[in-house]
């Protein structure tokens, strides 16, 4: 698809729900200045009010994009939000945390557990018998 077909379809999409928004073209450029919702996340984080940017976070910023500096900005809001959450966030921030795809998948990842010593040997002698 080319470029003037994509922005195209930009404008129908933008006129639907904000018509101050249409791009306009030559060159293409936006009428009104966008704002970020991960920016507005970091300005809550820094403010200590962990629990306005939780309501904020939509999730992950542009979780397809391999851009280094969207995977930069993707990581550093995460990171935040699970650090502020985690160390002063009430049971109610928890649970809302707890909902979001991120900490989901972090949960599905092994746990690094140490074993009781009788399922370590049981699992060691398992293997020699094996060999």
């Amino acid at each position: 698809m080319t470029l003037r077909a994509e922005m195209v379809r930009l404008r129908k999409v933008l006129h639907e729900l904000d018509p101050a928004a249409v791009p306009e073209s030559r060159p293409y450029r936006l009428p009104i200045d966008l704002g970020q919702d991960a920016a507005q996340v970091l300005s809550c984080l820094q403010r200590g009010a962990h629990r306005i940017a939780l309501e904020i976070y939509k999730g992950a910023v542009l979780p397809h994009s391999e851009a280094p500096g969207i995977v930069e900005l993707r990581e550093k809001v995460s990171a935040l939000l699970r650090e502020a959450v985690l160390n002063d966030g009430s049971a109610e921030a928890l649970l809302k945390y707890a909902g979001l795809p991120e900490a989901k998948k972090r949960r599905r990842r092994p746990a690094c557990r140490p074993q009781a010593p009788a399922a370590a040997l049981a699992k060691a002698g398992s293997r020699r018998r094996r060999a």
